[in-house]
């Protein structure tokens, strides 16, 4: 539960910091709230750059929730630590943010393709290591590390293609790409419980490269339209 209180003090901390230095935006949408919801729609038909952001995100996350929800299973069944130490590894999550703040610079400098395929291999590389750590401490702080980085560098590139096509309607974009997102999770969070019930952390670490892998497969598939759309 001191988890819970510290995020819950972190994230008050950030909600002030957050009211006082936030712009005041006015909406440019002027229409009803049911037109509103209907561009949803009209924009995930028209624009593929945000199907395909869309379901590059929800992959690599599924990969990422899988791991958060059997992490505990492999603590306890593995090393026989208990939840507790599970909960010290978000701590990681140190090493995403400071990835996502590099590749958020990188984005306007390189080629967002190119981006995308590195940080889809960081996470490949990451469910390799995983593969071989299932009793090793080290190989999942390093696995850990990557996996963060490389899902906030695909989570950063994906973000700034769809908004640098759709600067007037933003919140609607992330709408959509966000929902694709947490539908990955909770598809994650399921099949990682089923991989590790029936096949244990080689089943979890053999699922989160598939998921890895089609991230890769379907953005080679799909890149030229994106390299036009960019």
């Amino acid at each position: 539960r001191v988890m819970y209180y510290i995020a819950a003090g972190m994230m008050l901390v950030f909600w002030g910091l957050l009211k006082l230095k936030l712009p005041e935006l006015q909406p440019n949408f002027f229409g009803t709230y049911k037109e509103l919801m209907q561009s949803l729609w009209g924009y995930f038909k028209t624009e593929s750059s945000v199907r395909l952001a869309a379901l590059r995100g929800a992959l690599g996350f599924a990969g990422f929730s899988a791991f958060w929800t059997t992490l505990v299973f492999l603590m306890e069944e593995n090393f026989n630590y208990g939840s507790g130490v599970a909960g010290t590894f978000g701590v990681l999550g140190i090493a995403g943010a400071l990835a996502a703040s590099l590749i958020g610079k990188l984005s306007d400098k390189m080629n967002k393709n190119r981006l995308i395929i590195i940080s889809t291999i960081l996470m490949i590389v990451a469910w390799v290591v995983f593969e071989f750590s299932g009793y090793s401490i080290i190989g999942l702080v390093i696995g850990v590390i990557l996996v963060d980085m490389g899902l906030q560098s695909l989570h950063i590139t994906n973000q700034n293609i769809i908004f640098s096509r759709n600067p007037d309607a933003r919140n609607r974009i992330n709408t959509i790409y966000m929902v694709g997102y947490f539908i990955g999770g909770a598809l994650g969070t399921t099949t990682g419980a089923y991989a590790w019930e029936f096949f244990q952390w080689q089943g979890v670490a053999s699922l989160g490269l598939i998921y890895s892998v089609l991230i890769l497969i379907f953005h080679l598939l799909f890149k030229k339209s994106l390299a036009e759309e960019n």
